[in-house]
């Protein structure tokens, strides 16, 4: 109700908000994921015996949401079980190279910091699947014909950047029109953070209002990290809700082991004038957030398994 009665008090910002979002989709979101959504989906549906490698590579090398589609696709074509897409989802869903070097690149100077934030996230996603429970069960790989493959992965395509384009448009929308009505009067610093948590393109453009170096690397690895909710929502979307809260909890812990691993990088290869100081309870915190997520994901698991059902 108050996102209607802002668009009717305010139309001309909703308007300018939802072109700013078309033309963001049309120049930039279809031509770098249209061809890997295609691609991935119709290697997925070929691979037989290791799925697992596919996803891992479309992962890391195409962006959000693409691997959790990927992960998902495999899991309904039965070569990953339930449990393993599951935590497939969660660490093969990233920000592509094309993304990250594209957008980041633009907000330091340091030649090095765009693929030191890319290794950042890589190793973040490899910690937290190393922490998550590993699965051993065995799948039956099933094939389908090529004509079927196609059309899969062609229906899949479009029905996937339907998904991204119209989320990028309702959240180009809703930040433009924050802007307008009450992030004009938050500090910059708060203003980017909460642009950041929702969408991650809008949230890293943000930072180049931050003055400070090595915050703007540590709130841009943790957006790179937890991808925003209009990438949560996009993820939602292509997995039909598969294993939602757990994505959604890990993504969060990814982005805390990112926002470690970002602030000990920026502490030793920053010049000391803008390097980022945080008190040692802001840093206690964080870790103490991540270790308690790995703890109950892991102590979760492990009831789960032990769990007998009684038939009466």
């Amino acid at each position: 109700m108050i996102g209607l009665l802002m668009i009717i008090l305010d139309h001309n910002a909703a308007m300018k908000g939802a072109r700013d979002g078309l033309e963001l989709c049309l120049y930039t979101v279809v031509p770098a994921l249209m061809p890997f959504i295609f691609l991935s989906n119709l290697l997925i549906s070929s691979f037989f015996g290791s799925a697992k490698l596919g996803i891992w590579l479309i992962g890391y090398f195409s962006g959000y949401p693409v691997g959790a589609q990927c992960a998902f696709q495999a899991y309904k074509s039965h070569q990953i079980s339930k449990e393993e897409a599951g935590n497939m989802m969660v660490c093969c869903n990233n920000p592509g190279p094309s993304f990250i070097f594209g957008i980041t690149s633009s907000l330091f100077l340091q030649k090095w910091a765009a693929p030191m934030l890319w290794a950042i996230h890589i190793i973040s996603s490899l910690i937290l699947y190393s922490i998550l429970p590993t699965v051993r069960k065995k799948t039956t790989v099933r094939g389908m014909n090529e004509r079927k493959q196609h059309t899969s992965a062609l229906h899949s395509m479009l029905r996937t950047m339907g998904i991204i384009c119209s989320c990028v448009i309702l959240f180009k929308m809703a930040v433009h029109m924050m802007h307008r009505w009450f992030l004009w009067k938050v500090p910059k610093e708060w203003s980017a953070f909460v642009v950041g948590l929702l969408e991650i393109t809008n949230g890293c453009l943000d930072l180049t209002s931050l003055s400070s170096v090595g915050l703007r690397f540590v709130l841009c690895s943790f957006y790179l990290g937890m991808g925003g909710v209009c990438t949560m929502l996009q993820t939602y979307a292509v997995t039909g809700g598969l294993y939602f809260g757990k994505y959604v909890v890990c993504k969060f812990m990814q982005s805390g082991i990112s926002v470690l691993i970002a602030y000990a990088v920026q502490w030793f290869f920053l010049p000391e004038g803008v390097k980022l100081r945080l008190p040692c309870t802001i840093l206690a915190t964080v870790l103490t957030v991540v270790l308690l997520i790995a703890f109950s994901i892991r102590k979760n698991e492990k009831t789960s398994r032990n769990f007998q059902p009684v038939i009466v």
